[in-house]
């Protein structure tokens, strides 16, 4: 389980800051993109886009782990 932490927690230090802040923003606080957007000065739009970069490294890291 560390060893998934710590694989997690290097993937997501590759992510740009705003992309990265925007996924833990999301998941590990709870914010709505609303919320996430006032915080980082950015748009809702910019937010979605963030998260959907996210995910899609998130989705990766997974298929990497079933390897």
């Amino acid at each position: 389980m560390i060893e998934l932490l710590c694989e997690l927690d290097a993937m997501i230090a590759k992510l740009p800051k705003k992309v990265a802040n925007t996924l833990i923003l999301s998941q590990l606080h709870g914010l709505t993109y609303r919320e996430i957007a006032e915080r980082l000065s950015v748009s809702e739009r910019m937010v979605k886009r963030y998260m959907a970069q996210a995910m899609l490294q998130c989705l990766l890291f997974k298929s990497d782990l079933s390897l």
